[in-house]
């Protein structure tokens, strides 16, 4: 059970004042000293209920204690985060929204907040979270440290590696390895895989079997390794078919499409991608690749216009306020990915002096960013102009790269 019944009282009042921007000062209006209010926000100091009363009424609380009621919703807490574990239908998330105001005032208004920062983007409840955390039990520790937000890769890392050293269990594993699959440390995913699959197994939980499976598949994938990206794959698609994780297979079979892309079987690649999402920019990108490859020049310019109007679409609706740090390298990295690919369009791109230097910036981010399924997608297309530049010093570091990248992060998982 998530609630930390410890020093509720005290937690509605931070939690309160927060929500209202108000300094502790700005609450006790003489019914109390500063250093009491905080003091009994923290819980190191018992409250007199008379005191409480008047610090309530202060602060507009209409505190919801019935037992019946916090007992009921209590039990929806716990089944959200039962049905996050194993991805169901978040039904027990419809019944909390309708009990929010109530939530909000109640001795699990802490675990609400986390549930909806789980939920939805929204900074103030992260930032009255952030200034919780020393009042939390374990278990709403470890479920704050999986909030997805705008970080740094190393913070995002380290909240990982707490939630997963709490809760043990598959979804927090699962969040590890994601991290580690996310900056390239491919190794450290494999390590993890077979602890994520002890605990699914001991949980019965098919979408976390199917998760760990799709995560080896698509480390294969990035190096173009057919035999065992098939293998992995067939293994998440015996967990998934016949399921409502449509999401799951759509993007194992946009990995395959654009595997098959990068080894030259171009019919296996339309296969493929027929079964993906269509409406992302990444499928946009390798649609428009296939018909260029094809030679189906029409067919490709539509998907590149789809790309044009994605990048227009991505600026003006990104929140300026995370623009710099976060959204801006994105926005650059899709319009270098952009002209690359209307470069390819063209004809002959490696004769316009801004192709080698735009798949080089890309090169850097993917490899900044521990991207290698990236880099290797478009490794061929630079060897190819940097070959036809003779600029065949450059074709060879470019090979000896992806000869270190490949030893550091796939000799300890070879088959």
């Amino acid at each position: 059970m998530l609630n930390n019944k410890i020093n509720a009282e005290g937690q509605m009042l931070r939690i309160e004042r927060l929500r209202q921007g108000k300094e502790l000062k700005e609450v006790v209006n003489g019914i109390c000293s500063v250093s009491t209010l905080s003091k009994i926000e923290r819980g190191k100091q018992k409250v007199d209920p008379d005191m409480l009363v008047k610090l309530y009424k202060e602060l507009g609380i209409n505190y919801e204690n019935n037992e019946e009621f916090v007992d009921d919703m209590r039990y929806y807490i716990k089944q959200y985060f039962y049905e996050t574990i194993y991805q169901f239908e978040p039904k027990s998330l419809k019944v909390l929204e309708h009990q929010d105001e109530k939530l909000n005032y109640s001795p699990l208004a802490l675990d609400w907040m986390i549930i909806k920062a789980m939920e939805y983007e929204d900074k103030d409840v992260l930032n009255i979270l952030d200034q919780c955390v020393e009042f939390m039990s374990q278990e709403q520790l470890g479920w704050y440290y999986l909030i997805d937000r705008y970080e740094d890769r190393d913070v995002i890392l380290e909240k990982r590696k707490k939630a997963h050293r709490i809760l043990q269990n598959s979804y927090s594993t699962l969040a590890l390895m994601i991290t580690y699959w996310n900056n390239g440390e491919y190794n450290q995913v494999n390590k993890l895989s077979k602890m994520a699959i002890n605990f699914a197994l001991d949980e019965g939980n098919t979408w976390a079997l199917s998760q760990v499976y799709l995560l080896l598949g698509g480390i294969y994938s990035a190096y173009n390794m057919e035999e065992a990206m098939i293998e992995e794959y067939q293994k998440a698609m015996n967990f998934l078919k016949n399921t409502n994780w449509t999401r799951e297979l759509e993007i194992m079979y946009y990995n395959m499409g654009a595997t098959y892309i990068s080894l030259g079987n171009y019919k296996k690649a339309r296969q493929y991608l027929e079964k993906a999402d269509k409406d992302d920019f990444l499928a946009y990108h390798k649609w428009a690749v296939l018909e260029i490859k094809e030679g189906n020049m029409e067919a490709a310019y539509k998907w590149i216009h789809e790309m044009e109007k994605y990048v227009k679409g991505y600026k003006k609706n990104s929140q300026l306020e995370d623009w710099d740090k976060y959204k801006k390298p994105y926005y650059e990295e899709i319009t270098e990915l952009l002209e690359v690919t209307k470069l390819q369009a063209g004809g002959n791109p490696e004769k316009s002096k801004d192709y080698i230097p735009l798949l080089e910036s890309l090169m850097a981010r993917f490899l900044k960013d521990g991207r290698y399924g990236f880099m290797n997608f478009h490794k061929n297309s630079l060897k190819e102009a940097y070959i036809k530049n003779r600029r065949y010093k450059d074709a060879l570091k470019l090979e000896e790269l992806f000869s270190r990248i490949k030893t550091k992060h796939m000799i300890k998982i070879q088959k």
